[in-house]
């Protein structure tokens, strides 16, 4: 198996493909960080699917299995530009050792804590599957 680290916690994972089994769900954010946990054991996350009605967006993914705070270092930081839907594949999965949970502001920095506004993220799906 090929191994591919990003900031040594995931892995490539592809020789193990199996489709999604759940689906982490967040109709309309809050006018906060958003600080949740979508998965609070092992997983490997396989695509991300979201609205962005508000303005910048940072989405931080985090290998946790509790609620993120802005001293934890992301994984993982997607940018999503203003009034935009988003598809995001991960075709060869990426994986989580501890859990999977995410929070959202509107900087880029890793200690951010703006908020986004209410309703500025709706319909955001996290498929994802147990190691």
């Amino acid at each position: 198996m090929s191994n591919s680290n990003f900031n040594g916690r995931m892995e490539d994972i592809s020789e193990q493909t199996k489709p999604a089994e759940s689906v982490h769900r967040l109709l309309s954010a809050f006018n906060t960080t958003n600080a949740t946990v979508a998965k609070n054991a092992p997983c490997v996350l396989d695509s991300i699917d979201l609205w962005n009605a508000g303005t910048v967006t940072y989405l931080k993914l985090y290998d946790k299995a509790t609620a993120p705070a802005e001293t934890d270092t992301p994984v993982l930081t997607i940018y999503l530009a203003a009034s935009l839907t988003r598809n995001i594949q991960f075709p060869k999965g990426l994986k989580f050792a501890a859990g999977l949970a995410y929070r959202m502001t509107t900087a880029g920095a890793d200690n951010s804590t703006a908020a986004v506004a209410a309703a500025a993220v709706l319909a955001m799906n996290m498929a994802y599957r147990a190691l």
